[in-house]
């Protein structure tokens, strides 16, 4: 693999971003096209509301194309807001994945909680800070990419009904909310949690932020692979797996790695390509003052 910049590829926003992307959606081989963007994408601690539930929570994330094999259905990840008792609690909407009628916002007939309020959304829950969903190609399998506190960073196939087993409550100290104290997934609490397809372990954490499956015979032996992007490693992560979900082979994008920061949420375009957004804010590397950008990623041929 390489990159090269395109000629003229300079400092682009709303329309003008739009239009250029689209010109340069011809080229066939692999590169970057920067654009910097107006502002940072994402927001920590906002506050929605999603029907009658107003709730804090750390993120909001919302799959935007190619979600679902059902049209109208919705999925939704959604932080744990730092509060302890939240990802083990069924009637709250945070640290789950929530399944939605998309116009509604009422629960997918198929959930598996069918009494009322919260839990008739929920589809998946004890998870801490999911930062991207994926639905993996030609499977109904949806994945989840998720932030571990200081460690355990983790890619989760979603199970439904699963729990995913964060429960960061000490029972001495009930409002403090013990992340660093407890694992991801804490299968002695709870015996039937989901453990993770792959994790960075107990050495520290990537900051793993969004990852999406790479589709199309355009990425030759990548193709089927999910590709993770990470905030603190400022890396972009290839993860290999099996139709069942073993994890057979991972490696490291080296033109992504650390060039352009903290890498935040890769996603398939209708072209074929890779786009993938920075989180920076801040200078990294001589670039300007809020240089964040967004990123187009091909295969050399």
């Amino acid at each position: 693999m390489r990159t090269t910049e395109p000629p003229g590829s300079g400092r682009l926003r709303g329309r003008a971003a739009a239009r250029a992307l689209e010109r340069l959606g011809i080229e066939p081989r692999l590169y970057w096209v920067l654009v910097d963007l107006y502002r940072t994408l994402s927001k920590r601690h906002e506050r929605i509301q999603l029907g009658h539930h107003d709730f804090s929570m750390r993120y909001l994330l919302i799959l935007s194309f190619g979600f679902s094999s059902v049209a109208s259905i919705l999925w939704i990840a959604t932080g744990d807001a730092a509060m302890p008792t939240v990802p083990q609690d069924l009637n709250s909407l945070g640290g789950k994945v929530l399944r939605v009628d998309k116009t509604t916002g009422a629960g997918a007939p198929d959930n598996p909680f069918e009494s009322g309020g919260a839990k008739t959304r929920i589809y998946t829950y004890g998870h801490r800070n999911p930062q991207g969903l994926a639905l993996r190609p030609g499977t109904g399998q949806m994945w989840s990419v998720e932030h571990g506190p200081h460690r355990h960073d983790e890619v989760n196939l979603l199970v439904k009904g699963g729990n995913y087993g964060f429960d960061p409550v000490d029972p001495n100290r009930p409002a403090f909310y013990a992340e660093r104290s407890v694992p991801m997934t804490d299968r002695s609490k709870f015996p039937d949690a989901v453990p993770a397809k792959w994790s960075s372990g107990r050495y520290g954490t990537l900051a793993t932020s969004g990852g999406i499956f790479l589709k199309g015979e355009q990425w030759g032996a990548w193709n089927g692979w999910l590709a993770v992007a990470a905030l603190r490693e400022a890396q972009l992560r290839l993860l290999r797996f099996t139709p069942g979900g073993t994890l057979i082979n991972e490696t490291i994008v080296p033109e992504l790695h650390g060039r352009f920061g903290r890498l935040r949420t890769p996603m398939m375009g209708p072209d074929g390509a890779l786009y993938i957004t920075t989180s920076n804010a801040v200078s990294f590397a001589g670039s300007p003052p809020y240089a964040d950008r967004i990123l187009r990623v091909f295969v050399h041929t």
